[in-house]
């Protein structure tokens, strides 16, 4: 276990971006494209499932307290993928508005702090997933 947690605390994006020549000598989207190397720090993950395979092993809390607090760790962190995901696309579509939701709300995101913007990526990851979309239905 030792291996894997080393192997997935490197940082290969910022290896990466110093080997290039740092994040000034390269294109934006070449940046964000390495900057995806950060997903492999998801690796460590197996320590999470782990705990929970040991509390339900050694029965510390009851089974419903389990279920409930397994499940709503889970959704709490996949609603934060997504939303890492979903701001990763839209700094992508900043430079082609287009007909995307970053488009559309260009407005109410343009010069907020990147937390703010996290904040409407995670609105909207968690509004995309758990209904119909974006909101933009349409008949054509």
């Amino acid at each position: 276990m030792f291996w894997w947690d080393l192997l997935f605390a490197i940082p290969f994006d910022g290896i990466v971006l110093e080997s290039l020549g740092g994040p000034n000598a390269l294109e934006k989207n070449t940046v964000l494209y390495i900057e995806l190397l950060r997903f492999l720090r998801l690796g460590r993950l197996y320590n999470l499932f782990d705990f929970f395979a040991t509390v339900d092993h050694k029965m510390i809390l009851s089974q419903f307290s389990l279920i409930v607090l397994r499940n709503n760790t889970y959704i709490f962190f996949s609603c934060h993928w997504f939303a890492c995901i979903i701001y990763f696309i839209a700094r992508i579509e900043l430079n082609d508005y287009g007909n995307s939701w970053i488009g559309r709300h260009m407005d109410r995101i343009e010069g907020q702090p990147e937390y703010v913007k996290y904040i409407y990526s995670l609105y909207y990851s968690v509004t995309a997933f758990t209904s119909v979309g974006d909101g933009d239905c349409r008949l054509m």
